[in-house]
């Protein structure tokens, strides 16, 4: 790959991002969410009416509770005065006279707070009164009942919003997924890794535990505080407008601590990309940063970035955390207010005890959804950063596709003619790499491509596999612009050996049989002892069995390649390209597979990039490429009889 040409648009050498502290459009970005979740509105539909069922029960308790209170007080009251009158009362008194009548006709009514008397009608001298436990007991059973209905919905309520919030983020985590798959290549050149990973994996996992933890709350939050509202004007119309004026305070509070943590919210996520990247780079690149005593700066660069992230995490996670406090005390006024009024309410006989009692349970009980409501807008500033940098994603432009584009019905019918016509290329706008390429190849012809570094040569070959599409010009394969085929048509008939290897998780067989997993064993078996790897391979712990990864250390460089040589001549592709393919390798073992190659390169069209030009003299035709022109092109011996451009080239790399 020319590297030189492919520097990340997006950052300097280390793959930094910019961070910038343009503020979350919040309302934006929790709008896409919003539309996003409306996808399960019948789940959403069930958690509403799952939460009006248990609100209702929950605002119906200290009510309910409250008769209890009123209950108790008011046979207290009634003994209380039973043993202060009867025992004083004359003998001649008849039995069934109510001590209603007998405090109207007496001296001391004064005596009695008139709230009171109403209390005796039904309370007689013959009968003194007592406590009413069976009621009692019917309306605790009833609380009892209540409760366990509540506790049923509530668990339902959650199960259904674990499901959605689990569902969700597992398809947002596919869309991610596929997502990737269709970006074209310049996005990934110029986005570090890190950042890509960070909104694959923390962004997503962000937005599943936000949500876990706001979709019922809110919901319920909401729900409360209305059914407390209707519940308190039952009891009370006044002491309602008094506890209801600390609302708009707290709305006030909540709204400014927004406002002024959005932009700490966004940068943390954007600073935790940058994390990611740093430490998956240091990691990938461990042993180039050990051999460049690079420890020191690696540190120094993670310490500028963690400190940035710490700073930002306090200010976001301080300013969301000054909700619960400050709402908590506006809360605790308006208790204070509701408790005055309401003594003074009860004394005039205006409310009773129990509704006093319920009254200030709804105080408490508002306090809390009011300030869960505040502690969900700091959680969802996370969300929105969080949902902002995920939908940005899954809008990015998709590599593009021709309307008209075609399937390649059948790769035996294609004969692998490569013509390329005026191309042009540049990966920016600013700077052309190509100019006016012309080339003529035909169905198996072994074509070498050499150059200095940056002349062109890998770019050629990305375009070969339309991982780039021309800027100019056309590449034609039997004469039709590749252009009208899929890329995957165009892929299916290419076989491709990079000068950077990779394998991936898995066996050895399954490294080799990637491009065709339905392999037989013999056939894979034997292109490893074609291409020298068999003895390596069978000298494994499991042989062809043996689990290999991209940091296996079992496995050298050359070994690696050799492995994606074998897994290219696996495919059996019209076309094969080798860039750089025996780059890792010693010259010995590329000298042993030399011979192979010219076998499995027969009746194939061949690219070969090679700054080994030693390994490329059989080739039919060798393109010169310099600064993105054709300087010189023929076969080996004609350009070396040139001593032009060619032979200073060859004979550079035999200069002692």
């Amino acid at each position: 790959m020319d590297r030189q040409q492919r520097q990340p648009m997006g950052g300097n050498r280390m793959g930094f991002i910019n961070i910038s502290q343009k503020p979350t459009d919040f309302k934006k970005s929790m709008s896409k969410l919003i539309s996003y979740l409306a996808l399960y509105k019948i789940n959403l539909a069930f958690i509403a009416l799952l939460s009006i069922f248990s609100i209702i029960i929950a605002v119906a308790g200290p009510k309910i509770l409250g008769n209890i209170t009123t209950s108790i007080t008011n046979s207290y009251i009634q003994i209380q005065g039973y043993d202060n009158i009867v025992p004083n009362l004359p003998k001649y008194i008849p039995s069934n006279t109510s001590l209603y009548n007998i405090i109207e006709k007496s001296s001391f009514k004064n005596e009695i707070p008139s709230n009171f008397i109403n209390l005796f009608k039904n309370v007689y001298i013959k009968q003194k009164p007592q406590i009413d436990f069976g009621y009692i007991e019917k309306i605790a059973l009833i609380l009892i009942i209540l409760y366990i209905v509540n506790a049923i919905f509530y668990f339902l309520q959650s199960w259904i919003a674990i499901s959605l919030t689990q569902s969700v983020t597992y398809k947002l985590r596919a869309k991610v997924s596929e997502k990737l798959y269709k970006l074209p290549l310049r996005y990934f050149d110029t986005v570090p890794y890190g950042d890509i990973l960070s909104r694959i994996t923390n962004d997503i996992d962000t937005l599943n535990q936000s949500l876990n933890q706001t979709l019922t709350q809110i919901t319920s939050s909401v729900l409360t505080v209305i059914g407390i509202v209707i519940m308190m004007i039952t009891i009370n119309v006044y002491m309602t407008l008094i506890s209801l004026l600390t609302i708009p305070l707290s709305l006030f509070v909540i709204s400014t601590i927004i406002k002024s943590s959005q932009k700490y919210f966004k940068t943390q996520q954007e600073l935790l990309g940058e994390v990611n990247g740093l430490v998956e780079e240091s990691f990938s690149g461990f042993e180039t940063l050990k051999a460049y005593n690079a420890e020191e700066f690696i540190d120094k660069k993670f310490t500028e970035l963690n400190d940035s992230l710490y700073i930002t995490s306090w200010k976001s996670q301080f300013y969301s955390g000054l909700m619960f406090p400050i709402i908590n005390f506006i809360g605790n006024i308006g208790y204070v207010l509701v408790s005055i009024v309401g003594g003074i309410l009860a004394i005039r006989n205006a409310i009773s005890i129990g509704d006093i009692q319920a009254f200030i349970q709804y105080i408490n009980q508002m306090n809390q959804p009011v300030a869960q409501i505040g502690n969900i807008a700091g959680i969802l500033q996370t969300t929105s950063a969080s949902a902002e940098r995920v939908f940005e994603f899954l809008e990015l432009e998709e590599d593009i596709k021709n309307i008209d584009e075609i399937e390649i019905e059948n790769l035996d019918e294609i004969s692998a003619n490569i013509s390329f016509s005026g191309v042009k290329f540049g990966y920016t706008e600013q700077k052309e790499i190509i100019h006016n390429f012309n080339l003529e190849v035909k169905s198996g012809m072994k074509v070498a491509i050499v150059g200095p570094t940056g002349a062109g040569k890998t770019t050629l070959v990305n375009l070969l596999m339309r991982f780039y599409d021309p800027t100019g010009g056309e590449i034609l394969l039997d004469g039709i612009n590749m252009k009208r085929y899929t890329k995957k048509s165009i892929r299916s008939i290419i076989g491709m050996v990079l000068q950077d290897t990779w394998v991936f998780t898995g066996s050895i067989r399954d490294n080799i049989a990637y491009a065709n997993p339905t392999t037989e064993f013999e056939k894979i078996k034997s292109i490893a002892k074609l291409i020298q790897i068999n003895h390596f391979i069978m000298s494994l712990p499991d042989g062809y069995d043996y689990i290999i990864g991209e940091n296996t250390s079992i496995l050298s460089s050359g070994e690696k390649q050799l492995i994606t040589i074998a897994r290219a001549f696996i495919q059996n592709s019209k076309i094969l390209i080798l860039d750089e393919a025996t780059s890792s390798v010693d010259t010995r073992t590329e000298k042993l597979i030399q011979s192979a190659m010219e076998k499995l390169t027969e009746g194939r069209t061949t690219f070969v990039i090679a700054h080994r030009l030693s390994t490329i003299k059989s080739s039919d035709i060798i393109i010169v490429l310099n600064n993105g022109d054709v300087v010189e092109s023929g076969n080996h011996n004609e350009l070396i009889d040139n001593h032009g451009f060619y032979y200073n080239l060859y004979m550079s790399q035999f200069d002692e």
